[in-house]
């Protein structure tokens, strides 16, 4: 595979760490994004997480979210992704700041319905102390992302 088949829209989700059962799966939820990624035949990745997703979108244009993602796809088995995200001034998220850890998921040969899938660890970066979500920093979810298109 070459890092610029990484490219298209994903849809991006993240769980807390919890370790025991939960009776409501919506209990280990961190995030539903939409993910769009630009990758070069170089390795190198930009790209939009954009909150909410589309399918939940019934936010307000101002209610918004974006966050900016700057990185990295290095070759090897697995192919491995590593990226920042920066939030946009002017939205929701201005003050987010994440770091992105994951692998291209291995297929299984002869799997049916197998998509394009992207496993990792998300790190919050910086505390938010401002705005509707305040948030301790180094905070670590599992991540998930399933292409598209």
């Amino acid at each position: 595979m070459r890092p610029e088949e990484l490219s298209g829209d994903w849809t991006y989700r993240s769980f807390k760490n919890i370790a025991e059962p939960v009776g409501d799966f919506n209990q280990i939820r961190f995030a539903e994004t939409d993910l769009a990624l630009t990758v070069g035949a170089d390795g190198l990745l930009r790209g939009t997480l954009s909150f909410p997703a589309a399918s939940a979108n019934s936010a307000p244009a101002a209610e918004q979210g974006f966050m900016d993602l700057d990185g990295r796809v290095s070759g090897g088995d697995p192919m491995r992704v590593r990226f920042a995200g920066k939030g946009r001034a002017g939205t929701r998220s201005w003050n987010f700041e994440y770091a992105y850890d994951g692998i291209v998921s291995p297929a299984i040969p002869g799997a049916k319905e197998q998509r394009l899938v992207l496993v990792g660890t998300v790190m919050r970066v910086r505390e938010r102390t401002e705005g509707p979500s305040p948030a301790e920093a180094g905070i670590t979810a599992s991540f998930i992302a399933v292409r598209r298109r």
